[in-house]
């Protein structure tokens, strides 16, 4: 990540990431009062989020989120305050949004149905538009007030009323041990009763 001088084409390196096998592309954007660039990147093996002052004089980033979990997708909220971020700090097959400071510091979990949720959030701050899919259940979009736990509103129904009317399994998330001592993630489908 560099910056570029327009008028002398001078540039200055402001973070660096080297891998022997690949770097993923992650996002990035300035901070409403242009003071900060927050970006995404792999420094610690998962994909998290970081900030850096491109006026430093010795610019040096800031970690935002830490853990072993990955950041898919941020959102700045319209009044510069807070990122929305998407994440898989739930579990490794869910995706959940929550909201975190652009200082860093605590995150809150917005969605809480188990499913796999991507949100934009509404120009005023007050509401946001997800789509939200289940393991039994085809993505859909919903309406959720920006606030932890809120209920969602259901805006569209993409299946036909037959496939409706089955009784799909919903597999439970599990996490068991290998052989080699890794944890492994996967969906356990049981026979109906």
């Amino acid at each position: 990540l560099a910056l570029v001088d327009g008028a002398t084409g001078k540039t200055r390196v402001l973070d660096h990431l080297k891998d022997e096998a690949w770097i993923r592309d992650g996002a990035l954007g300035w901070l409403a009062d242009s003071s900060r660039v927050w970006f995404l990147a792999e420094h610690d093996g998962w994909m998290h989020l970081y900030t850096v002052d491109p006026s430093a004089a010795a610019p040096a980033r800031k970690q935002l989120t830490t853990g072993k979990f990955e950041i898919d997708q941020v959102e700045l909220s319209p009044d510069g305050t807070a990122f929305y971020i998407q994440s898989t700090e739930q579990h490794p097959g869910e995706r959940h949004l929550y909201a975190i400071s652009v200082d860093g510091g605590p995150r809150t979990k917005l969605t809480s149905k188990t499913g796999g949720h991507q949100g934009v959030i509404a120009p005023d701050n007050s509401m946001f538009g997800l789509v939200s899919s289940f393991a039994n259940r085809p993505p859909e979009v919903f309406l959720m007030a920006n606030r932890a736990g809120a209920p969602t509103a259901r805006v569209t129904t993409s299946p036909s009323a037959e496939w409706q009317a089955q009784k799909w399994v919903e597999p439970q998330l599990v996490t068991y041990t290998s052989r080699d001592g890794k944890q492994v993630y996967a969906r356990m489908f049981t026979p109906e009763m």
